[in-house]
C-alpha cells in the first residue's frame, strides 16, 4: 500500500523538477483500505484423451468466476500463456513453489493458482493449489464431479473456495514488508531532492455502508512520507 501511495507524490516531484510549476504541489492521496491480491490462474494438468481439453477449460472458467471477487485482480490468460512459453513450462506442466515464483515474477502476480484433474472410476476430482509467489506457502482445495457432470458448476464451486482462501490467507501467502524496508527501497528515489511536493494522505474504509477514516493506515503511510522528506498536511486539522 505504501509504495502505491508514494507514486503520485514522486511523480509530482518530477513535474516540479521539469519546471512545470515553481510552487510546491499538493497531492491528495485516496486509496481503498481493503487489500487486493494479484492472481494468475494456470492451466490445470489433465489426463490425456477425453479429458485433455479440461486443462484450459478450467483455467478459463476459474479466471472468469474469480474475477468478480473484489479482493482479487486476475492476470489475463494471454499474459499467463506468454509467461509459460518463456519458461518453457508448457500448458500442462506441474507447478511447484519454485516454478510458481518464476511465473509470478514474470507476470507481477502475488498468487499462482494451478492444479490437476484426477480421474477415479466414474468421477473426476479437480484439485487446486494456491501458491504464494514470494513466500512459497501453499494451500489447497478440491471439488468432485461425475465424469459426465457440468464442468461449469465444478469450476464455479472451486473458484469460490479458492477466492475465499486467498482473501482469508492473503497475509500468509503474500510477503508483508516492514515500513522500514519500504523506506529503504524508496529513499533512493527522492535522495537529495529539494522540490518534493506537499502531500495529504486520505485513506477511507467502508464500514456498514458508511465511509470512515482509517487513521491507523494513514499514520503508517504518513510516517514513511515524512521520513522521505515530504511535507504533510494534517487532514484532520485542516477540516
Amino acid at each position: 500500500m505504501a509504495a502505491a501511495l508514494l507514486v503520485p507524490a514522486v511523480a509530482l516531484a518530477e513535474k516540479n523538477a521539469a519546471g512545470v510549476s515553481a510552487e510546491p504541489a499538493t497531492a491528495a492521496v485516496t486509496v481503498a483500505a481493503e487489500p487486493t491480491y494479484t492472481v494468475a490462474v494456470l492451466p490445470f494438468a489433465a489426463p490425456k484423451g477425453d479429458f485433455a481439453e479440461m486443462s484450459q477449460d478450467i483455467q478459463v472458467l476459474m479466471n472468469a468466476y474469480m474475477s468478480v471477487s473484489p479482493a482479487l485482480m486476475l492476470v489475463e490468460r494471454a499474459e499467463v500463456d506468454k509467461a509459460l512459453s518463456e519458461i518453457e513450462l508448457g500448458k500442462s506442466g506441474t507447478v511447484d513453489p519454485s516454478t510458481a515464483a518464476k511465473v509470478g515474477h514474470l507476470l507481477g502476480a502475488q498468487v499462482i493458482v494451478a492444479g490437476s484433474v484426477i480421474a477415479v472410476q466414474r468421477d473426476l476430482t479437480i484439485v487446486a493449489k494456491i501458491i504464494g509467489v514470494e513466500t512459497g506457502r501453499t494451500f489447497g482445495d478440491m471439488v468432485d464431479m461425475p465424469v459426465r457432470g457440468n464442468i461449469k458448476d465444478a469450476a464455479r464451486e472451486l473458484s469460490q473456495k479458492v477466492a475465499e482462501i486467498v482473501a482469508k490467507q492473503g497475509k500468509t501467502l503474500v510477503a508483508v514488508e516492514k515500513k522500514e524496508d519500504i523506506l529503504a527501497k524508496l529513499r533512493p528515489l527522492v535522495e537529495g531532492r529539494k522540490d518534493l511536493p506537499t502531500v495529504s494522505v486520505v485513506i477511507d474504509a467502508m464500514n456498514m455502508n458508511r465511509t470512515d477514516t482509517d487513521t491507523a493506515a494513514q499514520t503508517e503511510i504518513a510516517w514513511v512520507l515524512e521520513k522521505l522528506g515530504f511535507t504533510l498536511i494534517d487532514q484532520l486539522a485542516s477540516n
